[in-house]
């Protein structure tokens, strides 16, 4: 498992020169507009996609195929990919709260900052809509697995786009509905989150134990 996780480190690691130069661009286009909530989603969407990246170069020499003469069993090789989700959203989560500190040191007129609840709804929908998209890569691989994840992000769009429309209608703002039940609009999406992670996991590995490599 160990050895595994290391691996996509090592990954990650290749490509993450291009990451970070992007995340700052993407800071520096954030303090000009004067809102963070654009790097914040940028920084959540590179993080989470790390997992079907890295996934996408084991395909490219074949690792599986390698993986299995070794002793690792299905579940190590799923719950790495599982660890790396969750550690890319964490890691993704903590550059964007630091973001937030170092605006909030520096205020500027008319910037807008992402507070820790909008922080932990977002995280939690990237991670979801991750966590759906996996048993699909395992299964049919990453080029279809990414279709997944925009159908899925598209869906997640179209409820909040939905929301604010009938928000708009009733002429009662989202704000102030949410207003003093910040906690539990948070508890409610990190048990979602928690739910699809788990069921998502269970159905990877079934899918992994029938799988011819």
């Amino acid at each position: 498992m160990k050895g595994l996780i290391l691996k996509e480190l090592y990954l990650i690691k290749s490509f993450s020169k291009q990451y970070i130069l992007l995340m700052v661009l993407m800071g520096v286009w954030s303090v000009f507009t004067h809102n963070i909530y654009f790097v914040a989603i940028y920084v959540m969407v590179l993080g989470s996609s790390m997992v079907l990246s890295t996934t996408s170069m084991d395909e490219a020499v074949a690792f599986h195929k390698f993986a299995v003469t070794m002793p690792v069993n299905v579940r190590a090789l799923v719950k790495s990919k599982y660890a790396i989700l969750f550690l890319t959203v964490g890691v993704g989560e903590l550059l964007v709260w630091l973001l937030s500190a170092a605006v909030n040191l520096f205020p500027a007129e008319g910037m807008e900052v992402m507070e820790i609840e909008g922080m932990i709804v977002v995280g939690c929908l990237f991670l979801s809509a991750n966590a759906v998209s996996i048993p699909v890569m395992f299964k049919v691989g990453v080029t279809k697995s990414r279709y997944t994840y925009l159908i899925v992000m598209g869906v997640i769009a179209g409820i909040m786009l939905g929301a604010y429309k009938i928000s708009k209608l009733t002429g009662v703002s989202l704000d102030d509905m949410l207003k003093g039940r910040e906690w539990a609009l948070n508890l409610a999406t990190v048990i979602l989150a928690a739910v699809i992670a788990v069921t998502s996991y269970f159905i990877s590995v079934k899918i992994v134990q029938k799988k011819e490599w």
